[in-house]
């Protein structure tokens, strides 16, 4: 995975903020928890993304705190094209997997997500 998406010049944090926003536009504070990196961390790198053409920033009006990121057209292209590649190399392995394998996994997500926030809510009260 890792080599298909350093091969378009990416690492894989790139990839998974332009993923994130390929399907919707968000605010850095909402990608920034998507993603676990603190805003700041965010915002930096996805002011170098955009000097690269992959995204776009636009400030609120109201609330000048407030910047939301959308793709541009080569964010989408790059999402696509190593889409396609990650595809052709691993579908058909993905095909030989049982519905019943793939929900197991989604719960288990599921399940390892909430233990990750309730450890980050943790740290927050010490």
């Amino acid at each position: 995975f890792k080599p298909i998406v350093e091969a378009y010049g990416l690492n894989l944090l790139q990839y998974r903020i332009l993923c994130e926003l390929y399907h919707s536009s968000l605010s850095v504070g909402q990608l920034s928890k998507l993603v676990g990196l603190a805003k700041t961390n965010t915002s930096t790198l996805c002011k170098k993304m955009e000097k690269q053409g992959y995204l776009k920033r636009h400030r609120d009006l109201k609330d000048e705190r407030i910047v939301t990121l959308k793709l541009e057209p080569l964010g989408c292209e790059m999402v696509e094209r190593i889409k396609l590649e990650l595809q052709a190399k691993y579908g058909d392995y993905f095909k030989q997997i049982s519905e019943e394998d793939i929900h197991d996994i989604q719960v288990g997500f599921a399940k390892l997500e909430k233990i990750l926030k309730d450890i980050s809510e943790i740290k927050k009260d010490e």
